[in-house]
């Protein structure tokens, strides 16, 4: 063997490690940039869709509402961890807020993600961890770029689980870190990263190091509670539960069972190996699998499906590898390779012939956003009539025509008027709590100068909820008496805060 031009024996042990780890780290360098090439060539289209989804839309006002020093369930209702809100908001304080900054965020957690698989794939070798890292950034390709927060949960999950995989001190105390930073996305992972980095704790060399971080990255979660105080827990705990235990699961039982059947397919296969194999990777690959399975047991659509996916199917193609190299399992893994880029292909043709309405971009004050091209007549008037009713530097809720019932808002409103401030605590009315007696949705609507009520389509809040019961007529009856109707656009209708003299 020759290196840098010399017999590999002639050259000194010293030389060796110092050649060995510099193609080494070349070669991780080119896996990466490839992995970034492919994941922006995947997301590139979403940055262009229009501003529709309701999850979307909380981000972009939640970031403002902390700029503008609020303190997420302390100050305004969220089922969330703080940190998608805190870290939107800063990039929002340093390059602007739009909504190309928060899907760039979207863009950079898809990466982590599958820099994460592909991490856990190295303990393998160049080609499983090439194909992990695909694999995730193939599922997440439909989801768009929208920073959810549970991306950024397994964002932090999948890079802990590369960091442990390397036995070393300093490797474990990173692991811990990112592990314990997953619940300041989702606070309700706290009961999943300990199980998952059992395997490590138990009778390992390292524990210290890794329950050190594990306390770190938890430390920032902890100090947030105290200054959100007791109502986070209610909010993130039976707050959602309730409203999770509420949903309709099946919206189309063909497609659910096709769902249920690939995500338990993928979480047994994990279980299986780790019985089979019964090593500290295996173990822990197997519980993350089995504590993230709940998200997409709540409500059984492909996005539910593919948050969960994403992660657990690269840690089947790591498990599953082996250093078997005969003839068959060689042809294994150049099938899986071939598949892994034909989906690839056929991702990124989706994702660029997906059908998309004609979009504009609006700018209003600081904030921009696309918006479908149809919708700018019926925004423009909406802003209007608001802004013509509203003293100057009103106040804004934005409800719906029955809050007596669950139903849903244009939450965006409060993003696309930076001219109004919100002044309520159900920012968005969230299903099973907000329409509760005492909620305190009654101050919210008393403490606007104007609303804007959106009607619900007849029906569809009970088709997607119908276990909630018939809420509080509160809300309604302060409406009815103390506001009087002024105009309606094509977003709803608008209310003045005076009795109406009719």
């Amino acid at each position: 063997m020759v290196v840098g031009g010399k017999p590999w024996p002639t050259i000194l042990p010293s030389r060796q490690r110092a050649v060995l780890s510099h193609a080494r780290r070349r070669t991780v360098a080119v896996d990466l940039t490839t992995l970034a090439l492919g994941a922006t060539l995947l997301a590139w289209p979403s940055f262009g869709w229009p501003l529709t989804s309701l999850d979307e839309s909380v981000l972009l006002v939640y970031a403002e509402q902390v700029r503008a020093g609020l303190v997420p369930h302390r100050d305004f209702f969220t089922v969330y961890g703080p940190a998608p809100f805190y870290l939107l908001a800063t990039l929002f304080a340093g390059f602007g807020s739009s909504l190309g900054v928060e899907r760039a965020l979207g863009l950079a957690l898809h990466l982590a993600i599958a820099l994460g698989c592909y991490g856990v794939g190295r303990s393998r070798d160049r080609t499983t961890a090439l194909l992990a890292g695909a694999a995730s950034l193939v599922l997440l390709a439909p989801l768009g770029t929208v920073p959810y927060a549970w991306l950024g949960a397994m964002a932090c999950l999948a890079l802990a689980l590369a960091m442990v995989g390397k036995h070393t001190r300093h490797a474990g105390l990173a692991a811990g870190v990112l592990a314990g930073l997953g619940p300041a996305f989702r606070p309700e992972l706290l009961v999943v990263v300990v199980p998952v980095l059992l395997p490590y704790l138990w009778r390992c060399s390292r524990w210290r190091w890794i329950a050190s971080g594990l306390a770190l990255g938890l430390a920032p979660l902890g100090g947030f509670s105290l200054a959100a105080g007791t109502r986070m827990w209610w909010n993130i705990g039976p707050g959602r539960a309730g409203v999770n235990g509420a949903m309709s699961l099946l919206d189309d039982p063909v497609r659910s069972v096709a769902i249920l059947a690939s995500v338990l397919g993928v979480t047994s296969t994990l279980v299986w190996l780790a019985w089979k194999r019964r090593s500290r990777a295996s173990m822990s690959h197997a519980l993350l699998a089995l504590g993230i399975l709940p998200q997409t047991l709540q409500r059984v659509d492909p996005d539910h499906a593919l948050y969960t996916l994403c992660v657990t199917v690269p840690l089947v193609i790591v498990v599953g590898a082996t250093a078997d190299r005969s003839a068959d399992a060689l042809r294994r893994r150049k099938m899986l390779a071939a598949a892994m880029a034909v989906a690839f292909v056929g991702g990124l043709a989706a994702m660029v012939l997906r059908p998309s309405p004609a979009t504009v971009t609006v700018r209003f004050q600081d904030r921009s956003a696309i918006v479908a091209a149809s919708e700018l007549p019926d925004l423009t008037a909406t802003r209007t009539e608001l802004l013509r009713h509203a003293p100057p530097g009103g106040s804004l809720f934005v409800g719906s025509s029955d809050m007596s019932t669950v139903s849903l808002s244009r939450i965006i409103v409060y993003y696309l008027l930076p001219e109004l401030r919100p002044r309520a605590y159900f920012l968005e009315l969230a299903v099973g709590v907000s329409e509760r007696a005492g909620s305190g949705l009654v101050n919210d609507v008393r403490n606007a100068d104007v609303l804007l009520l959106t009607r619900m389509p007849d029906g569809l809040m009970r088709q997607l909820y119908p276990y909630l019961p018939p809420g509080s007529d509160e809300a309604n009856e302060v409406v009815r008496r103390e506001f009087c109707p002024v105009s309606e656009t094509g977003w709803g209708m608008l209310y003045q805060h005076r009795p109406c003299t009719n």
